[in-house]
């Protein structure tokens, strides 16, 4: 007696899924600043790359095949002040079962570059005692620069070695002064307006306030003369 199978579905479910994982791959090879990915440490704690998408060259300058082949890649190519704390969130993350994210620096392999990424993933706890990571890494180079160049900008006042001041000049308190504006006026903010630096203060801010421009002046305290610019910011 002959048996056939009708395997028609299960080659239909199988071209199916096959589709499906082309296009997932296609759309993650894409992904313009980043790539996803699927992390594993097995029941052993050793760690496997089951899936990286094509974007973590773009970022890294290593291909996805070699993460793939090696997953210790993955700690080799975060800049060594930061692999202490990627594993640290490595750890907990799977000791705890809570969300995954860490950023940390890249020295790209082919331009000597350094760039920031974001990682990002929940794990999953697997019937084998295995856990798994299905996460995104993200460029955030640009947004990194922006923060230190914010910062640096922050801190200007505080380097300068003139004297910096931030006054109401409706009320005449005086609401900073930096470390220049302290070491030359230490009676400065307890005077406020009445002090020589800042006397006409009020008629500079309304001369500003109508331009939007800055004002310069040259003001006396003592025998020492000082060119000073004023602007006035509305809140």
């Amino acid at each position: 007696m002959d048996t056939y199978l009708d395997l028609t579905e299960r080659t239909r479910a199988e071209e199916a899924l096959r589709e499906s994982d082309s296009r997932l791959r296609a759309l993650s090879d894409n992904l313009p600043e980043g790539a996803i990915y699927r992390y594993r440490h097995d029941a052993h704690g050793e760690p496997h790359v089951d899936f990286i998408s094509a974007g973590i060259e773009r970022l890294t300058g290593v291909p996805a095949a070699e993460f793939v082949a090696d997953a210790s890649t993955v700690i080799r190519s975060v800049l060594p002040e930061d692999r202490d704390r990627l594993n640290a969130a490595i750890a907990l993350s799977r000791e705890r079962l809570t969300r995954f994210e860490v950023e940390v620096r890249h020295r790209h392999r082919t331009t000597g570059e350094t760039r920031w990424s974001m990682m990002r993933s929940t794990p999953t706890r697997n019937p084998d005692g295995s856990t798994t990571w299905d996460g995104i890494e993200l460029d955030i180079t640009e947004r990194k620069r922006a923060e230190e160049q914010m910062a640096w900008l922050s801190s200007f006042p505080e380097r300068n070695v003139s004297p910096v001041a931030e006054v109401e000049p409706l009320t005449g308190v005086v609401q900073y002064v930096n470390p220049a504006g302290r070491r030359l006026f230490p009676d400065l903010q307890e005077r406020g307006l009445s002090h020589p630096w800042l006397a006409g203060l009020e008629q500079v801010a309304e001369a500003s306030k109508g331009s939007g421009d800055s004002v310069r002046r040259e003001v006396m305290v003592g025998d020492r003369c000082y060119e000073q610019s004023a602007s006035y910011i509305a809140e």
